[in-house]
């Protein structure tokens, strides 16, 4: 399990998906101890209302990255103005890491509320003496080595936030010098590297995913007035429970304390309805640490005797048995308590592609969770990250617009429309969305049409609640395959021996059954038809309401083209019925096969010449264009349909 977390982090957090960026950052294999290492570090003396926070602690793993090449690196990190972290808070130095000091010159560490384009235009800046800085990597899992500088002008933070950087240019071609960034790992999709190379982008700052290439590893140290004990909280949202039951609800606490001991229980109340209860202690099983960092902490809420629909409050009132003084200390959500408790299907989404080279990754993460939920998953494979059926047979743009929002890079997944996440390792996330109770109910049939070109589904949805629930449809195909070259797979982990790999991904590396560059597999869960047309569903949304079951019947084309038309299995034709909830989140879903014995079905299919490709595409404005640009992209495919894309 070890190895499969480690090389996972490897994969994954540097370089694990592919998006239309121009340039990646590249990850540093080596490390280097170099002669002026020094063994003791030197620490800023900080006072009791002096905390250093960042994206990562000095005891957290680092890595390096870089462009492969020296020059002048800008870096920066932004601290929104929103974080309660950093209200009436200034900075007063900045903790940092150098690889090495050889080759190293005009080093500078700064903040201001914008990324300029001049660096003596910030709102702080201050050149350092190489001399008297400290270099190296400290082992496999600590590049770098600190450094720790009070700012000569101290920056007050306000509600626009602040970008804090440092910059410096390396001469060689050693790895300190061609990965010369320490970044922590991360897997927030929020987070960004924010980098400038001159000899790379010129004068323009260029926006990295920091879960793709990892968080710079600096510190800030923060002056300001903390209370003895603070403990925040966020809002939980809205929960669901079967009548009479217990449910879990993972609220995240931060922790602003004075005090540096470590949070080993929490003391609360839960309200409803605005009435008090009496108060319960958490032990923490983990005791946390972290300061200024949010913090997942389960509490249990116990539903109601009969269906109801309540506003409860966890308040927090102590910690590690002592008053909570902060300000926000309560979580406010709906806890709904449900009369009917109805099978869960949790819709995985995925955005991969055959040109993708990391997406063997996705290919294992579906079947894995196949393989542990089989009652529950239900997934689907949308192939529109390659150029069209030339690369990759099942490429398939005709999906809902709004899914490309969350999903913009392969192998990534959204599990009921919650922010993506990569495609390998989903089963803890898969298991926290099961564990909700969906409001609504489906029963679902699907069979063939007359001539077999079509797939006629009829619905069944009943709601326990009142609310704008919407209805749509996909059509998904298992046991695909072919022998051409757009029915193979890149494969990026051939790069690795296979013993190096995860169990599961094995197969994928030297030595490994499909351990070449490119291999043909079977692929299941592939989308091939849907009820979105130009990106917009096209269901007749039914009159949902509480206690009402409203039926719906569609029909789902199936493929025209040739290359995918002969590949279909008439025995493993599915269709999945999905239904959001108001918000634009998945509420339920369900799958069902095809009915096989329908006398209608595929029989011989010809090449008609009908098969998908674009024919025209045009910009944000509306102009034509002969090759992606970057940004909103208007396609036109060869069946009149009209899809926008997203190209980084």
């Amino acid at each position: 399990m070890m190895k499969r977390n480690l090389l996972f982090a490897l994969l994954v957090a540097f370089g694990g998906s592919f998006t239309l960026q121009a340039q990646t950052l590249q990850r540093a294999t080596t490390n280097i101890v170099t002669k002026n290492h020094i063994k003791v570090k030197a620490k800023v003396a900080i006072t009791d209302n002096q905390k250093w926070w960042g994206y990562g602690s000095e005891n957290d793993e680092r890595a390096a990255v870089g462009l492969k090449r020296d020059g002048e690196y800008d870096q920066a990190i932004h601290l929104s103005g929103k974080n309660p972290l950093f209200k009436n808070k200034t900075i007063k130095g900045i903790r940092f890491y150098l690889r090495s000091t050889e080759g190293l010159s005009n080093v500078k560490v700064w903040a201001s509320k914008y990324r300029v384009t001049n660096l003596d235009n910030a709102d702080v800046i201050q050149s350092l003496d190489v001399s008297k800085l400290q270099g190296g990597d400290e082992g496999d899992k600590r590049q770098g080595f600190v450094n720790e500088v009070l700012f000569e002008k101290p920056y007050t933070i306000t509600n626009s936030g602040v970008n804090v950087g440092l910059s410096f240019k390396t001469s060689g071609t050693d790895s300190p010098q061609i990965f010369p960034i320490v970044v922590y790992k991360t897997t927030d999709p929020n987070l960004k590297l924010y980098l400038r190379h001159k000899g790379q982008f010129g004068t323009s700052w260029k926006e990295f995913d920091a879960a793709d290439n990892g968080i710079p590893a600096i510190q800030v140290l923060l002056e300001g007035d903390y209370k003895p004990i603070e403990v925040l909280a966020k809002d939980f949202g809205s929960v669901s429970v079967g009548v009479g039951k217990t449910t879990k609800v993972t609220i995240p606490l931060m922790n602003l304390s004075k005090m540096n001991d470590p949070i080993t229980s929490i003391t609360y109340k839960v309200l409803t309805d605005g009435v008090g209860g009496e108060e319960q202690t958490i032990n923490l099983a983990k005791p946390f640490t972290g300061f200024g960092i949010w913090t997942p902490v389960e509490f249990e809420l116990k539903g109601d005797t009969k269906d109801s629909e309540a506003k409860k409050e966890i308040k927090i009132t102590k910690v590690n048995g002592k008053p909570n003084a902060a300000d926000a200390v309560s979580s406010k959500g709906v806890l709904q308590t449900l009369a009917k408790e109805f099978p869960h299907g949790v819709l995985v989404e995925e955005l991969t592609g055959l040109t993708c080279p990391n997406c063997p990754m996705g290919w294992v993460g579906m079947a894995n969770l196949h393989k542990a939920f089989p009652d529950n998953f239900v997934g689907v494979a949308i192939h529109s990250y390659s150029n069209g059926i030339s690369e990759d047979a099942m490429f398939f743009p005709l999906y809902d617009s709004n899914l490309y929002r969350i999903l913009n890079a392969a192998p990534t997944a959204t599990i009921e429309r919650a922010p993506s996440i990569h495609a390998y390792g989903m089963e803890k996330s898969f298991a926290k969305a099961l564990a909700r109770l969906p409001y609504t109910g489906i029963t679902l049939n699907a069979t063939y049409s007359a001539d077999g070109k079509q797939v006629i589904a009829k619905t069944q949805v009943e709601t326990l609640r009142d609310g704008n629930f919407k209805l749509a449809y996909v059509l998904v195909a298992d046991g695909l395959t072919g022998t051409t070259s757009n029915w193979k797979q890149y494969n990026g982990l051939s790069r690795f021996k296979k013993d190096a790999l995860p169990e599961d991904l094995k197969i994928f590396g030297q030595g490994g059954q499909y351990g070449k560059s490119t291999v043909a597999l079977v692929y299941d869960d592939v989308a091939i038809g849907s009820s979105w047309k130009n990106g917009r569903n096209t269901v007749e949304t039914p009159a949902f309401g509480k206690g009402k079951v409203v039926e719906n019947t569609f029909t789902l084309n199936l493929p025209t083209y040739s290359a995918l038309l002969n590949a279909l299995k008439r025995d493993q034709v599915y269709v999945v019925a999905i239904v959001f909830n108001p918000n634009g989140t998945v509420d339920n879903a369900k799958k069902v096969k095809v009915n096989p014995n329908d006398p209608a079905g595929i029989t011989e299919t010809k090449d008609n010449g009908t098969e998908l490709r674009e024919v025209a595409r045009y910009n944000a404005n509306g102009q034509r264009i002969n090759a992606p640009v970057r940004g909103v992209n208007i396609v036109k495919f060869s069946d009149g349909s009209i899809v926008k894309v997203m190209v980084k």
